[in-house]
């Protein structure tokens, strides 16, 4: 899943672990992102 590797490559193991609300948040947000938001 392209979300859950954004999130991981940018914020980094320990901090998903220590902030599962705010990972969740950004992980849900690059999800909702349409594909021309990554291209473009």
């Amino acid at each position: 899943m392209l979300a859950q590797s954004t999130v991981e490559r940018w914020f980094g193991k320990a901090f998903i672990d220590a902030n599962p609300v705010v990972s969740e948040r950004f992980r849900a947000t690059i999800s909702a992102t349409p594909l021309d938001g990554f291209v473009g």
